[in-house]
This record gives C-alpha cells, structure tokens and sequence, in this order.
C-alpha cells in the first residue's frame, strides 16, 4: 500500500516541510559565502600596476596615454625609469641587480619657472642596498612583467647619511622591455675594468668603481687592489703590513657607517699591464687571501678565484 504525502498525520508533515526549507536555506547560504570568497580572492590577487610616492606624496607617473613610467630587464640589471613634465618635473631612475638588490638611484627635481631651480638626490654610495630596501622582487619571464615592492632614502650628499634627503615608496606590476646587453660593465676614464671573486664559495662582482682600483656592489664588501710601479709580472704575498703589491677586504660598519679593514694575508698576481699614457697603467691579474674580523677573530671569509683589471695612476 503506498501511503500519500496528504495522508500523513499534520504533525509528521509540518516536521518534514520544516526540514526541507532548513536544507534549502543552509545549502544557498553555503553557495552564496563560497561565490563571495571567490570574488574576494581574485580581487586581493591583482594588485595595482604601480603607486609611487615621493616624501609620502603619490605621483602620477603613467597614464595610458602619456606611459612615462617605463620598465627595462637587461642580463645583468633591472631599471625603473619615471619621468614626469609639468610645472615642476621630476624624474627618477631607480637600478636593481637580476637577484632584487637595490644597486643605484637618482632624482631630479625642478621648481620655478624655466625651471631654474635644479634638486639632486642619489643613493649613499656605501651598501646601497641597506638604505633602499626591496621587499618582494620577481621578473616574470613568461608575462614579461615585474613585481617590486620598495622604500628608501635618496641623499642630497652620497656620501653624508645626515643630508637632506627624499623618501621613496613604490609598488610596481608592470611589463617590461627586454634589452639583450649588460648595463653594468665597468669603467674608468674610459677605460675598461673588472674585478670578480668567490667569496665563502659565493660569486661576488663589482658593480661599482669608487676611485682608482676600489671595487664595490650592492653589499658591505670593497676591494682596494694596488701594484707598486716597475713591479715585473709575478706573484707576490701580502698581508696587513703589505706597502707595494696588495689587496685590501673591507666590510661596511653599520655601527660606525664607514668601512672596516679586515686581516688579510693572501697572494696577488699580474701577468700584465698595458699603459695608457703619462705612468697610468692597467693591470690584469688574480688573487686570493684569508680574511680575519679585527673584532671577532674566529670570523673568517676565504676569497678565491679573485680576477681583476685596475687602473692605477704614478
């Protein structure tokens, strides 16, 4: 016998009636929530193209028709370049190694009319990345975009962490131009020079000359390398004490901000030099040391594989 719906008793049929309308309304409750957590999601995963800031203030850099903000990957560096005309113009150029470390900045400023008043601005000259901190990096080959986020400080006085100076805020999502050529080649006076090393086992490059034979990076660390004149190619031992064919380590005292001797002892080589006129001389050589903390002795960094080319003036 098949008992109708109608048939049963009232109580049982209200009970079952309340039932069905409490599933329905819990099950599209749960549809409902999962379509605004998706909704959310994609929202929070697609960031803003770009937002910078100078000394808090954001600057309208790009606009689709006027894209002054501009994106370019080369082998060995990332560089951010923005310009922006008007009644008082500014222009930022902001390099990164391939790795995200903060290398080099500048920024001009104009004010007054026609733009005579002309405001410098660059990175301190020492351990440029601690002073420019870079908080998410990533070069997207496949999209051909990059995500930075940064912030830092861009100095009236490179060499002065006391000086006026400008503060720098910037989040990027952008795409980029490929440049198939090394930006960061060294020279002085024109002339072609180099200096790379393993350090602890960890490739290290100089990525910027200072003055005559002073080699650093984006990090602490600095090589100072001299050939005494009318040396003959050869090899030579050196050690703290070394007057005429050495190798100076130093490291960037955040304390003290200044750079800080290490204890070396290694060998220096040069197996040529070729002149450049009026006692100026290149040498081309290698090196290797030991280098011991004056602060901390059981601190030690082996460098190895050492190559370089100097420029050194008599």
């Amino acid at each position: 016998m098949i008992t109708k719906f109608n048939d049963v008793h009232p109580l049982i049929r209200n009970r079952v009636v309340l039932k069905i309308i409490f599933f329905a309304i819990f099950f599209n409750f749960i549809l409902s929530c999962s379509s605004t957590d998706e909704v959310v999601e994609i929202i929070n995963e697609t960031p803003p193209e770009y937002y910078i800031a100078v000394d808090g203030v954001k600057t309208d850099f790009s606009t689709i028709d006027n894209p002054n903000l501009s994106v370019t990957v080369y082998n060995d560096a990332v560089v951010l370049g923005a310009t922006l005309v008007g009644a008082t113009p500014i222009s930022l150029s902001l390099t990164y190694t391939k790795s995200g470390d903060f290398l080099r900045g500048t920024l001009f400023l104009y004010e007054g009319a026609p733009y005579n008043n002309q405001f410098n601005f660059r990175n301190y000259q020492n351990f440029p990345a601690n002073f420019m901190q870079v908080h998410n990096f990533e070069i997207n080959d496949v999209n051909n975009t990059l995500t930075i986020d940064f912030e830092g400080k861009l100095y009236s006085d490179v060499n002065n962490l006391a000086s006026y100076h400008r503060n720098i805020r910037g989040i990027l999502n952008k795409n980029f131009v490929r440049v198939n050529e090394n930006l960061l080649s060294l020279f002085y006076q024109s002339i072609p020079q180099y200096c790379t090393a393993l350090i602890n086992g960890e490739s290290w490059v100089a990525k910027e000359i200072g003055s005559e034979s002073t080699f650093t990076a984006e990090d602490d660390y600095r090589f100072i390398i001299h050939i005494a004149e009318n040396t003959p190619p050869g090899s030579f031992e050196f050690d703290p004490n070394s007057i005429g064919n050495y190798v100076k380590f130093q490291r960037f005292n955040l304390n003290s901000n200044s750079f800080e001797d290490y204890i070396v002892s290694g060998v220096i080589s040069y197996s040529y030099r070729e002149f450049h006129g009026a006692r100026r001389y290149s040498h081309i050589g290698t090196f290797s040391f030991l280098a011991t903390n004056p602060n901390n002795p059981a601190e030690t960094i082996q460098v190895t594989d050492g190559v370089f080319r100097n420029f050194q003036t008599y």
